[in-house]
Order: structure tokens, then sequence, then C-alpha cells
């Protein structure tokens, strides 16, 4: 009998009103929905320019290092223009999240640098490399709120454990999962490449499926390698509120 338990799994639809770190945010819509926001006199966030849909007149905005700082009080509304999942990812303190370029919504309490991760350009789109937005958690954890294209799934990876991931799949992983290109393929003397991105673990992963190229493959963890304590397998995206 197949085994699937540790396959990937669908993270839970996103309705309703909620609250993480003290922001109170909404998903309207469902072909292409978008996420309200609702910020008190007191709040800040980073929001992607290209992701402002609309905001109420007396919101404070200002750039940021090429993002804007939306100063309430007030309510706007983001989405990235396109059908697809909205969730929010909560971050530990001090936790760093790599998200992939144009991805990104919202950020509460979350330092953003922009890296492009060397050495994992897709051969045949001729990318020099996978652009990311990297965030790092203040001293009160921080909320990001992300959209896939298409449903967003999920895979935490226990140390040593490998998933093969296409490019166009990838969506954001934990910063501790280490990550290169290799072939799909096995085959060294075909012509054919078929260029993947391979995470390692400890952490977790989460990928998109609206995509033209799909090439997924989970490996077990490598059995000769001593077991280290608190190496289990990571928690979930949604494990952190």
């Amino acid at each position: 009998m197949a085994d699937f338990a540790r396959m990937p799994h669908a993270l839970p639809p996103q309705a309703g009103e909620q609250r993480l770190g003290g922001l109170a945010c909404r998903i309207v819509g469902h072909l292409a929905p978008h996420l309200v926001v609702a910020l008190d006199a007191r709040q800040r966030v980073l929001v992607d320019p290209q992701a402002l849909l609309w905001k109420e007149p007396a919101l404070t905005l200002s750039v940021w290092d090429a993002m804007l700082a939306v100063q309430g009080p007030g309510h706007f509304g983001v989405s990235r223009g396109a059908g697809g999942a909205v969730f929010p990812v909560p971050m530990l303190a001090g936790e760093i999240v790599q998200v992939r370029r144009g991805r990104f919504l919202v950020s509460l309490g979350a330092a953003r640098m922009q890296d492009v991760v060397q050495g994992l350009g897709d051969r045949l789109s001729g990318t020099a490399g996978l652009m990311v937005d990297r965030f790092t958690a203040g001293p009160d954890g921080a909320v990001l709120w992300v959209q896939a294209q298409g449903d967003m799934f999920e895979r935490g990876l226990i140390d040593g454990e490998v998933l093969d991931l296409s490019h166009a799949a990838f969506l954001c992983k934990d910063a501790g999962v280490a990550i290169e290109s290799v072939a799909a393929t096995n085959d060294s003397a075909s012509r054919f490449e078929l260029p993947c991105l391979r995470l390692t673990g400890p952490g977790r992963v989460a990928f998109q499926t609206a995509t033209e190229t799909v090439a997924l493959v989970a490996a077990a963890p490598d059995t000769r390698r001593p077991a280290q304590s608190g190496r289990g397998v990571a928690g979930s995206f949604l494990g952190r509120n």
C-alpha cells in the first residue's frame, strides 16, 4: 500500500477575520482573492507597492527600501492581481524566512532584505539566480502574508531529508533549508535538461501549484547520518500563531 504520510499537504483555506501578531485582517473574494488589513493608529506595516489595490485616505504612505510603509489608522487591500491562495506565515523572534520575489504582500514586525541566490538559475529560461526577499522577525515575532499562484502546499523536512522542486513551484522556505540547482534527469547522455531546486532539511518548505513545469520528487533522509537532537520534522508555516 502506498504511504502518503510524508507527502506535501495543502494548507487549509484562510477565511473570515483573523488577528495575527495584533494585525486584524480578512481575505475577501474567491477567483482572485485579496487581503484587507485594518490598522490602528499605532500600527505600521510594510507593503509591496505592486500589490496595493486600494486604501482609505486616512492612511499615511511613505517609501521604505523600495517598499511602502503604511501607517494607521485605516484599511487597505492588497493582491498579486491573479488567482491564488493568500496565507499568513507567522514567525518567531529572530526567525528568518525567504520568500520568492513577487509573492510577498504585507509584513508586520519583520525587517526585509533583497537577495539573489546565486547559481540557482533555470537553464531553460536563462535566469541567473533565484530572486527572494529575506525577512527576519523582530524581538516580538512577526507575521508575513504571501499569495501563491494556485494553491499553497507545504512540507516539513527533517535533518538531511531532500525535496526536489521545480523552479516555478518554489514559494518560500526557512532560512535553514539548504538549496541548490540540480538536473532532475538521471540520464547524463541526454541532451534534454530539466533543472530543479534541491532543498535539504531541516526546515519548512512551501510551494505553489499553478506552474507550467511540475517536477516534484521526495527523497528519504540519509539513514547513515547520525541522529541529532532537536532535528525532527519541522512544524507548519501556520503553526506560529
